[in-house]
């Protein structure tokens, strides 16, 4: 399918443009839509039109003689738009800084089109100002002739997008490319700074901000033109319009020539179509005649302009006031139609909230007997409860009783423990004095045994000197295992090389593990002490047991491992 889009300049073919595209898109079909010059540029598309699934849409401004053979292709849909030449004129005028002698040529191209497309038989004509009054039938007729159904509702809203209001918005927020056009072109005044004449035209609407420069209201050509210049325009319209009743003429003088050649054997049809010719020619000249007092009358118009030009105003005021009047009333129908849709479903939603309201009752009431089926037990519940916790009391009483008396006993008990704690430090001291003083004993009778001679002798005192330093060594382990910065299961795990040899913690730590940097437990890290006292690792001393021994009475430091993780070689 080819739709051609073509009108006067300054009249609505591009409204026109866009109302065809609305109507395309929500009946979702898919078109290309282009601006063409010439007629080789349509001829090219409509030779193609086979190869392509999609619409093509081609807009123009001009006439050519050889589109009277394409507009009878049933593929094929014209569109043309016109207005009053006063008003197309005024439009121009306003839309540039450029004179009227200017546009004059212009003008009078477009009139003269105008007649052109006018002859056409396969063409759908349109006013604009049929479409200014109501969108809504213009965009119900493009639907008619694509044959595309469109529903009531969808073209209210497609219209009231296209409203002038809506037009000037939309042109607000469209993203424009700048386009030249030839420095002597009429059809803008927008100049950059070298000079160069662009346009601002936004691809996708095919729109540009020179389209809509007035309110667009017809018969405002009166705020323009003076009367004069309205005269000419008049006067291009009638010698417009008797052009083409001349051309008319001569067309149908061929047709009837064409037509005597070929029935040259009967005289009497001849004799019929020349009584037919000078019949029409009379009318022709009688047509002619009276083109000729139309001019005359245009000339006496002159004089009679302005008040016919106050009386179309008047009538203007009177057509804007009504079709207002008639929007107004379109919109308050709108309002009352979407009123009721909004009643209807809020009707809908009252009968479904009023099931619901009676379902939750039913539920609500088998509820409450449920409740008081639950309350009636619930109280036989609380009677059996107050009995049995009447003899729970009796028995928390005498539980309390007993033990009050088991926390008295456990009171003695504890002062008694305590007692024997003492008595074992006690006891403990003793010990440790005892040794002491057998150690002192030992040592002076192993002097006393150096000065004897003889094996035995010599035999003698090695013998008690290794049971001395076996002695001395059991005491120092039994110092550290009893230590409270001795742990013998954490060393174990810590350390898990020793715990599949099954040795004593304390006698390993004892020997190796303290010289070696192992941590006894976490409160003591060997390492960090060793670092903190050269003293104690040049004397070669296990760090423990001379912190136990000396270190803690001298104040020094038990360093913990987790403050001294650093330092710990295991620990890094």
């Amino acid at each position: 399918m080819i739709i051609f889009i073509s009108g006067m300049i300054r009249s609505g073919s591009t409204l026109h443009l866009n109302m065809v595209q609305d109507i395309l898109t929500t009946a979702n079909i898919s078109f290309d839509a282009s601006y063409v010059e010439t007629f080789e540029d349509i001829k090219a598309v409509y030779e193609k039109k086979q190869d392509s699934t999609r619409v093509q849409i081609l807009k123009f401004h001009f006439f050519d003689s050889r589109m009277s053979a394409l507009l009878s292709d049933p593929d094929i849909h014209a569109f043309y738009v016109y207005r009053n030449s006063l008003d197309m004129a005024a439009s121009l005028i306003r839309k540039t800084s450029s004179s009227f002698e200017e546009h004059l040529p212009g003008i009078k191209s477009a009139i003269e089109t105008k007649y052109h497309f006018l002859a056409e038989s396969n063409l759908n004509v349109s006013r604009y100002e049929d479409i200014f009054i109501s969108g809504q039938l213009e965009l119900a007729k493009i639907a008619r002739v694509l044959k595309l159904e469109i529903s009531p509702q969808k073209i209210v809203e497609l219209a009231d997008d296209l409203t002038l209001a809506a037009q000037k918005d939309r042109l607000q927020k469209m993203d424009y490319v700048k386009v030249e056009v030839p420095g002597d072109s009429l059809w803008t005044s927008n100049q950059d700074e070298e000079g160069t004449k662009f346009l601002l035209l936004n691809p996708e609407r095919n729109l540009h901000h020179d389209h809509i420069t007035s309110d667009g209201t017809p018969g405002r050509w009166i705020d323009t033109l003076e009367p004069e210049q309205a005269s000419r325009v008049l006067m291009l319209e009638s010698e417009a319009a008797s052009k083409n009743i001349s051309s008319l003429q001569a067309a149908h003088r061929k047709e009837l020539s064409q037509a005597a050649g070929s029935r040259a054997k009967s005289e009497e049809q001849l004799k019929q179509l020349s009584t037919e010719v000078d019949a029409m020619r009379a009318k022709l000249e009688s047509a002619y005649s009276e083109n000729t007092e139309v001019r005359a009358d245009l000339e006496n118009a002159r004089s009679e302009n302005e008040a016919v030009c106050e009386e179309n105003i008047n009538l203007i005021n009177a057509r804007e006031a009504l079709t207002k009047q008639l929007q107004t009333e379109e919109l308050k129908i709108h309002a009352l139609e979407r009123d009721k849709v909004e009643l209807n479903a809020t009707l809908t939603e009252l009968d479904q909230n009023y099931t619901q309201l009676e379902t939750d009752f039913h539920e609500v009431t088998k509820k409450a007997q449920e409740l008081e089926l639950n309350v009636t037990s619930a109280a036989r519940r609380i009677l059996a409860l107050k009995e049995s916790t009447e003899i729970k009391s009796n028995v928390i009483s005498k539980l309390l009783s007993s033990v009050e008396q088991k926390e008295s006993l456990i009171s003695k008990l504890h002062t008694e423990n305590s007692r024997l704690k003492e008595e074992n430090a006690s006891s403990r001291a003793e010990t440790e004095a005892l040794r002491e003083l057998f150690e002192k004993s030992a040592q002076r009778n192993a002097q006393r045994y150096d000065h004897l001679d003889g094996a035995g002798s010599k035999g003698l005192i090695h013998k008690f000197r290794r049971l001395l330093h076996s002695f001395t060594i059991r005491r120092h382990i039994r110092r550290i295992r009893n230590s409270e910065y001795f742990n013998g299961e954490w060393y174990l795990q810590k350390y898990p090389d020793l715990k599949a040899s099954s040795v004593d913690p304390a006698a390993h730590y004892f020997k190796y593990g303290g010289r070696e940097g192992r941590a006894a437990s976490l409160d003591f890290c060997s390492q960090s002490y060793l670092l903190k006292y050269p003293d104690v690792r040049v004397s070669n001393l296990n760090p423990l047991l001379h912190y136990i021994n000396r270190g803690k009475e001298e104040g020094r430091t038990a360093f913990p491992v987790r403050e001294a993780a650093g330092d710990d070689p295991e620990e890094k």
